[in-house]
């Protein structure tokens, strides 16, 4: 990771990932070939290297400085891990996405409820996953470390956990942002109750856009509210609604844009519509998106379904863009 601009220590797992993949025309999938291999990132180092899983957590590690070389050894599954890429060591990201079990659980708790991983968090079903695997404890303990019941997760359409945020005793002990994620999305529980969270909330730099209400469901921190920031560059674009945020808090290490709700209205309503058509076949709905406009910048979408009303939501590099709602009834 070679830029001026970046610190390779503020480097998340995903981060790097996703600056490789803006670099090149044929995006690096992340997966080894080997079951007892990963893709480490180095961030003492700013460098990636490939190594046995039985073999990293002894793997030297440098500090870059002017000449001089300081040897550190790995720490395995640190109890303040905070990113699941961190189970060898915080100096050690794992940034393979899959061909080991490993792979696969880490880059499951990065996906969330995305990966059926957390769709199938059950006993039975990661016993079966971790049965072969000769870092089955290791698993175990960084699968109860993430555990739905005290960690948020969050992608671009939701946040979501099985932790009752409506009972006043509960505890978040996490926060996940998904791989990739361009949009921070409206907290859906934030009238039953806030979120007891003792920590400060670092937003990944792939964020662009910020909903209302996103993170006012969070309580101060003690006398002190809680602290927002931007894991990156300062002239990071963030566009963030007005409400976004609890009275009194404010994000730090972005460059940010804040709307009012009619002008956030405008940025979203100024998607061309026609952009998106809705073809039906008998109880079959596809969306076509042949006449986007700039379609390489968009990364995603979603869909959620009320009635006979269809709400789309597109993501580009942007951040959300664009949200278009399409009543099934109407298309022949």
């Amino acid at each position: 990771v070679n830029n001026p601009d970046l610190d390779p220590l503020t480097l998340d797992a995903h981060d790097v990932r996703t600056l490789l993949n803006e670099s090149v025309d044929d995006p690096y999938d992340f997966v080894t070939r080997s079951a007892n291999a990963g893709f480490f990132y180095l961030n003492t180092e700013g460098r990636i290297v490939a190594v046995k899983f039985d073999e990293i957590g002894d793997y030297d590690v440098q500090l870059k400085g002017s000449g001089v070389t300081i040897t550190l050894a790995g720490d395995t599954l640190p109890v303040d891990i905070e990113a699941p890429e961190a189970l060898f060591g915080h100096d050690r990201l794992l940034i393979s996405t899959g061909g080991s079990v490993v792979s696969n659980v880490v880059y499951g708790l990065r996906s969330g409820y995305s990966h059926v991983l957390l769709e199938n968090y059950n006993r039975g079903f990661l016993i079966g996953l971790l049965r072969d695997s000769s870092h089955q404890d290791l698993l175990e303990d960084l699968l109860a470390a993430f555990h739905p019941e005290h960690t948020l997760y969050v992608n671009n359409v939701q946040w979501k956990t099985e932790a009752d945020i409506s009972d006043p005793l509960h505890e978040i002990q996490r926060i996940v942002f998904s791989a990739g994620i361009r949009n921070i999305p409206t907290f859906g529980d934030y009238l039953i109750g806030t979120v007891n969270y003792d920590g400060d909330i670092v937003i990944p730099r792939t964020v662009r856009s910020v909903e209302k209400y996103a993170f006012i469901q969070f309580e101060n921190v003690g006398e002190d509210m809680v602290s927002i920031s931007v894991n990156g560059l300062g002239s990071t674009p963030l566009v963030i609604h007005n409400q976004a945020l609890r009275a009194g808090v404010s994000i730090t290490g972005a460059e940010v844009t804040v709307l009012n709700q009619t002008d956030w209205e405008a940025r979203l309503s100024a998607f061309p519509a026609g952009a998106i058509t809705v073809v039906k076949n008998g109880n079959q709905i596809t969306y076509s998106f042949e006449n986007l406009p700039n379609r390489d910048s968009v990364v995603g979408y979603s869909v959620s379904v009320s009635g006979d009303t269809h709400t789309i939501r597109i993501y580009s590099e942007e951040g959300l863009v664009g949200i278009v709602e399409v009543d099934v009834t109407t298309i022949a």
